[in-house]
């Protein structure tokens, strides 16, 4: 955002008094938290100056002449600033300064530009990637409008600690929040030094918010029977429980059912390109996932499930949640930099789809399951990723102590 505006200097003379005789008139021009004062080469007496409309009165001697100079001028700053943001550099108080001299500048490309070019460099990036990089920049730019002209150079700790204490006192945002967001611009770093737009950065920054494991919630084996026992006439509600259904059956992220094909399914299994670890999944039906499937065979989609946006689809689980009577309390604990923000809610009011994969697993987990085969079935890479699922619930542990001391129970040793 750039704008101008004229007014005549208003200076002190030797007798202390303003000088209002032949005074110069000055162009001041603010853009991106910047200002820079201009001289237009014009002067003319105060009183024939007109404050409001910026201009020299229509009654003075040539005053058509001086207001065609100062729009000229006016023009002329606007026209560099301008041309230099079509090209992506970040104009600066010297950039335009030479500019209007005349002078050839050097100048690169700006921080705000280059994030745009990394974000259309991989057409692969998914559609939720690309809002969540257009989202991080925004927020890039709403803090350079506190922060001032932002460049690679000056990218350090310092600067990222200042980042993450605009999204804790300004956006409010929680720490695990913050953690990703400051992962992305970073991400971003990387490519921009990578490809040689700023050899100068430091890519051993960081800040000082750590990310904290949430508890991934799962479903009890009661709480799953009164999801499937529903009656819905709602269609919208019968797709967002059976897809949440279908992910508790085969472990599938949300993403990947949503763009199920018919043509993918099989007799007894399902392929799917895995949308997040970019692989290829052949997956195995028990009879509940191939009955979910059935239903939706006459669809005139081509959609195994005809499931709707990420955002409905939650915000009806809570729906169904609360008509299930799923009201145990979860106890939600956030962090906003030190503060502890901690909660306790029905689970009707927190479930999200995300709630069907912990599901899967661990239920897996309770049958006995092998975790090499759940993280087959699951698509987990890695050990470490998969292991913060492996939080089996409270009711299981219980019953695995129980069953492991049981031969102990013909002992007293409090005789």
């Amino acid at each position: 955002m750039a704008s101008t505006k004229f007014y005549i200097e208003k200076r002190k003379g030797v007798d202390g008094n303003i000088i209002t005789k032949n005074v110069p008139i000055l162009l001041s021009f603010s853009f991106n938290s910047n200002r820079i004062w201009i001289q237009t080469g014009e002067r003319i007496d105060s009183n024939k100056w007109d404050d409001d409309k910026q201009k020299v009165k229509s009654s003075a001697i040539g005053a058509a002449d001086i207001n065609s100079v100062l729009q000229k001028k006016k023009d002329d700053v606007m026209s560099i600033y301008r041309n230099a943001i079509a090209v992506g550099i970040e104009p600066s108080v010297k950039y335009i300064r030479e500019a209007l001299k005349g002078n050839k500048i050097t100048a690169r490309k700006s921080v705000f530009y280059l994030y745009e070019e990394f974000i259309k460099s991989n057409a692969n990036f998914s559609i939720s990637t690309v809002k969540k990089l257009n989202t991080n920049l925004q927020h890039l730019r709403d803090f350079a409008k506190k922060e001032g002209t932002i460049e690679f150079k000056y990218i350090d700790d310092a600067f990222i600690n200042r980042f993450e204490r605009y999204y804790i006192n300004d956006l409010k945002h929680t720490n695990n929040t913050i953690h990703k967001n400051i992962g992305n611009f970073k991400w971003f770093l990387k490519w921009a030094s990578k490809n040689g737009y700023a050899s100068e950065i430091n890519l051993s920054i960081s800040g000082n918010i750590r990310q904290n494991e949430n508890e991934i919630i799962a479903l009890t084996v009661d709480e799953l029977k009164a999801i499937m026992n529903l009656r819905l006439t709602d269609f919208y509600m019968s797709v967002a429980r059976d897809a949440f259904l279908f992910g508790c059956f085969t472990g599938l992220r949300f993403s990947d059912i949503q763009k199920l094909k018919k043509e993918d399914i099989e007799a007894d299994c399902i392929n799917v390109a895995v949308q997040k670890t970019k692989n290829y999944l052949k997956l195995p039906l028990n009879s509940q996932a191939k009955a979910i499937l059935r239903k939706y065979e006459d669809s005139p989609l081509n959609l195994a499930i005809p499931v709707y946006t990420g955002q409905k689809v939650n915000n009806n689980l809570k729906k169904i949640g609360a008509l299930a009577n799923l009201n145990r309390s979860i106890i939600k604990i956030r962090y906003r930099g030190a503060t502890i923000l901690k909660e306790t809610l029905p689970l009707h009011k927190t479930l999200h789809f995300h709630c069907s994969r912990k599901t899967f697993i661990s239920y897996m987990f309770s049958q006995g399951i092998s975790p090499e085969i759940i993280m087959k079935l699951s698509n987990h890479k890695t050990h470490r990723n998969f292991s913060r699922y492996n939080d089996i619930q409270e009711q299981q542990k219980s019953e695995a102590l129980n069953k492991a001391f049981a031969n102990l129970d013909k002992f007293n040793i409090f005789c």
